[in-house]
């Protein structure tokens, strides 16, 4: 049983001559690479149908005969299309209304000489008839205006197609976060699940949906009760009102654990948060301690990767990770894609001399015999005093200059230099995935946050707006690597002058030595303990998913009150 994040998602959209796989052509594919809930790649391009486009299609698709003239041929397309949509394991081809796509795209590999492929497919058509029955209509024009996503073109593959993958994820995180379905298999039989089903609503039910209205709109936690009062689930929401009231539709199609449950619940009761994160960062101690029944086990959370220098050993090596611990290494993540962490490890394997052998920790001696990496020299064999100590140093800080330098010898120029060459020589589909990886080692290189060696001393503010109040949100402070405070900001608190007065002295007691100008204050070393821990993994994978200026901001030494003031209100400004 294959979970979801080992799963790879191809959305696959093309334009056609018209509605016969068999007796039409496509004149454009785009593709969408999902993984670990992320858009990580795509691929588009024009085909020559070989046979004359109408004029219907033409000013339906906006694609003409003079467009596709030039274009290559659907079998010149195929080897980038199966390296691009079938080169991983565990792949599954969405798309809307996929059936179409799937037999245009399977008869079209029949014709030249080609296996069709036999994945599994994932249709957002289908989905959203199970989890927007009460939207009119499940286009997906209907769906992307409702879920307020751009599309650019209209009827062009890569656009539909992107369109397509966004609505997936949504659907995707309903699925993990709200069915609490866990793998891959789950998702894809539940599109085939019936619609509507016939079951008489039972007595607690018609009992609870009458309190529903009272629930407020806020962020929180909320609470299912058993008719012993015991608490048999807890989660949270962004809204209160709208994420409770979601078990208790009839005809919901409810996983059969969410049912079983619905069946003992007696009693909803819930806690008001400052916000989104606050919710989380509760509900997750409340698991922990509480360990309600109908929780699972673990809450899941998006699983990206990190490259991990282990400079706290004597001989450090760079290698792969999907968790930050507090051991002293040096860390650079969350990546997107592991695309982009295993053509960043392979650069260092092959440009730098570190080692590769899957010792912890390496204890030189002058009887060690060197392994194969030495013979390729790919490592000066500091295991056997080959290489001194001092020179192994120096090439792991090369390294670390590598990953953190925007300048040459920098990953990041070095991966523009190869991008910009592929571009030079046309080949826009390889120039298409750099520029992924690119925009991936940026946003991490802006939003190194647990990721360093010396993690304690990282001090920043995280701003969370508040779903049931407008142009408020909460405050987290985050001193030596800790949560230290939450304070929440409301509107009437801005037009306050004893207000704004008790908020600077807050920032003034945290980060600095009671004095507007002083040096910011490091003073919140020590070890961390495992509820502190786990709120830090909360907020670092929520600022991930939610970073903008207007989120975040780093707390430096030439930071002023006035500084971190104007980022919190003006914040709060945009705010909607």
């Amino acid at each position: 049983m294959n979970s979801i994040s080992d799963t790879t998602f191809i959305v696959l959209d093309v334009e056609t001559t018209g509605l016969s796989a068999v007796h039409d052509r496509i004149t454009e594919i785009g593709m969408v690479k999902i993984q670990k809930g992320k858009i990580i790649s795509e691929f588009s391009t024009l085909v020559n149908p070989q046979m004359y486009i109408s004029s219907y299609i033409t000013s339906l698709t906006g694609i003409t005969n003079e467009m596709v003239y030039d274009k290559p041929t659907f079998d010149k397309v195929v080897p980038i299309l199966k390296d691009f949509a079938f080169g991983s394991d565990n792949v599954v081809l969405g798309g809307h209304n996929v059936s179409f796509d799937y037999k245009f795209l399977n008869n079209s590999l029949q014709r030249c000489g080609e296996m069709p492929v036999d994945t599994p497919t994932i249709c957002t058509g289908r989905l959203a008839r199970r989890l927007n029955k009460n939207l009119r209509s499940k286009s997906l024009y209907s769906l992307s205006q409702h879920y307020q996503i751009k599309v650019e073109r209209r009827h062009r593959a890569l656009d539909d197609a992107t369109a397509t993958a966004k609505i997936l994820l949504r659907f995707i995180d309903t699925l993990l976060n709200e069915y609490e379905y866990e793998s891959i298999d789950e998702i894809l039989s539940f599109q085939y699940k019936k619609i509507f089903e016939a079951e008489k609503i039972p007595p607690n039910i018609k009992r609870i949906k009458q309190q529903l209205k009272d629930i407020p709109f806020n962020s929180g936690v909320y609470f299912m009760k058993d008719r012993h009062d015991k608490i048999i689930y807890v989660g949270k929401a962004k809204n209160l009102n709208s994420r409770v009231r979601s078990y208790f539709y009839h005809n919901v199609s409810h996983t059969p654990k969410i049912k079983k449950m619905l069946r003992e619940v007696q009693k909803v009761n819930y806690e008001i948060t400052g916000s989104e994160l606050s919710a989380l960062i509760l509900e997750s101690r409340l698991i922990k301690s509480l360990k309600p029944p109908y929780n699972s086990a673990t809450k899941r959370y998006s699983n990206f990767p990190f490259i991990k220098i282990d400079v706290q050993n004597e001989y450090p090596k760079a290698e792969k990770t999907f968790e930050v611990k507090l051991d002293g290494g040096r860390y650079y993540g969350p990546f997107r894609s592991s695309y982009t962490v295993n053509s960043l490890l392979d650069r260092i394997y092959k440009g730098f001399f570190l080692r590769k052998c899957d010792d912890k920790k390496l204890t030189p001696s002058v009887k060690h015999s060197t392994c194969m990496y030495h013979e390729f020299k790919q490592c000066n064999a500091p295991c056997n005093f080959s290489e001194p100590h001092p020179a192994y140093r120096a090439e792991v800080n090369r390294v670390i200059t590598f990953l953190e330098s925007e300048a040459s010898p920098g990953a990041l120029q070095m991966l523009e230099k190869k991008m910009f060459e592929y571009s030079e020589q046309l080949q826009f589909e390889e120039a298409s995935i750099l520029r992924d990886r690119i925009e991936d080692l940026k946003k991490v290189m802006a939003n190194m946050i647990l990721t360093s060696a010396e993690i304690n001393l990282k001090n920043y503010i995280v701003k969370c707006p508040e779903t049931g109040e407008e142009n408020s949100g909460e405050l987290f402070f985050i001193s030596g690597g800790k949560l230290v405070k939450t304070f929440y900001v409301s509107p009437a608190l801005q037009d306050s002058t004893q207000g704004k007065e008790i908020l600077n002295e807050l920032i003034k007691n945290i980060y600095f030595r009671g004095n507007l100008f002083g040096s910011v204050l490091y003073n919140n070393y020590g070890k961390y303990n495992k509820e502190e821990l786990d709120s830090m993994k909360l907020i670092s994978n929520w600022i991930y998913q939610n970073n903008s200026p207007s989120t975040f901001m780093k707390i430096t030494p030439n930071v002023t009150v006035k500084d971190i003031n104007d980022f919190i209100f003006s914040c709060l400004r945009d705010t909607k």
